[in-house]
């Protein structure tokens, strides 16, 4: 299988839709593997970009001091302070 760069597959994904024919069929009529194209397109045009680096942390007072609140954007996850630190750096892993 050749190894093709993501400005080769973005190419492929354009032939793709502007030749009027169906995944399977431009697939058939470039000897691409149907199903990994698919991945591909899916790995590629469908999931977000990774974010590199870190976030900006703010410690904020409040009157709700039994209560650890981690946000990011508009989402707020609020956690009992005694959580367990291998446990909290795990589930942060799993959401990057």
């Amino acid at each position: 299988m050749k190894k093709r760069t993501v400005e080769e597959w973005e190419s492929l994904f354009d032939q793709q839709a502007a030749s009027g024919l169906s995944a399977a069929a431009f697939c058939r009529e470039h000897k691409l593997c149907p199903k990994y194209f698919s991945l591909r397109k899916r790995q590629l045009r469908h999931s977000p970009p990774p974010q590199q680096g870190f976030i900006q942390a703010h410690v904020m007072a409040s009157a709700d001091d039994d209560v650890l609140s981690i946000r990011y954007g508009k989402t707020e996850l609020r956690l009992n302070p005694g959580v367990s630190p291998t446990w909290l750096a795990a589930l942060l892993k799993q959401l990057a």
